[in-house]
């Protein structure tokens, strides 16, 4: 019963949202607040992620992929699943000859493009810092403004030193969990299905100068895990403070 009164419901809304916009209008608002993978919203959003370039300047080919990825963004991620993106791809270019949008030789030409995409360093999938930035925005602003606003946020955190920081932890923690008799679970070991029990760490980085956070990390993967360590965890820091109030007790002349 619940679904049938889903569909009601959207029925319904369906015809107030076409009495209200143009279908231009419809298609932009859809397009601008969609999920396009990772930590991506709007297709303005997508375009620099996946092709480093605004949605205006985007070519053929390369819209043809954005919009072939929609109905399952992570699974045909072009940043781990290329072929998948430009079986995605081709296929909307099929679609679009169908319905005589363009001509079979522009298709042709298009899926003969060698198909790009920006390194998945220039944007880290899933991020904790992203999800950070996030929970900043929400307590400051309107969540309409969030999604459809087109702001620019800019913030402290250092892509070069949220990266090294994600690496070192896991090189780390790797190194943890392959000493002889460790015994819980392992990374390698978990098979993607329920809550991964495997070890877990946390790491703020911040300029001491400024006082801005230049990376966040709240675990290992935050696909695998969305609990950011980094700010949700609750725990004491015990010993791990002790350096800081030495060091200041010692800049004070406070002697041992």
């Amino acid at each position: 019963m619940r679904g049938i009164h889903r569909k009601i419901l959207e029925t319904f809304i369906a015809i107030r949202i076409e009495s209200d916009f143009e279908k231009n209008e419809i298609l932009e608002h859809y397009m601008n607040r969609i999920f396009w993978g990772g930590s991506l919203r709007g297709v303005e959003v997508a375009a620099h992620a996946y092709f480093n370039k605004s949605a205006k300047e985007l070519t053929l080919e390369q819209s043809a992929l954005l919009v072939g990825i929609i109905r399952a963004p992570n699974k045909f991620s072009p940043f781990r699943h290329l072929e998948r993106a430009k079986l995605q791809r081709d296929w909307v270019l099929e679609k679009m000859v169908e319905n005589n949008a363009i001509t079979q030789d522009e298709a042709d030409l298009a899926r003969q493009q060698p198909l790009k995409v920006s390194s998945p360093n220039n944007l880290r999938e899933g991020s904790y810092a992203l999800d950070a930035i996030r929970r900043d925005l929400k307590r400051i602003l309107e969540k309409e403004n969030i999604l459809d606003g087109g702001l620019i946020i800019e913030t402290t955190i250092d892509p070069n030193i949220q990266e090294l920081a994600e690496r070192s932890m896991e090189k780390r923690l790797n190194q943890v969990e392959q000493r002889r008799g460790f015994p819980h679970q392992k990374r390698s070991q978990w098979n993607g299905q329920g809550t991964p029990n495997y070890l877990q760490g946390a790491t703020v980085v911040i300029d001491n100068e400024t006082g801005g956070v230049l990376a966040i990390v709240g675990g290992r993967n935050a696909n695998e895990s969305q609990f950011n360590r980094a700010l949700q965890s609750e725990r004491q820091i015990g010993s791990l403070f002790k350096p800081f109030m030495f060091l200041a007790a010692f800049d004070r002349g406070v002697k041992p």
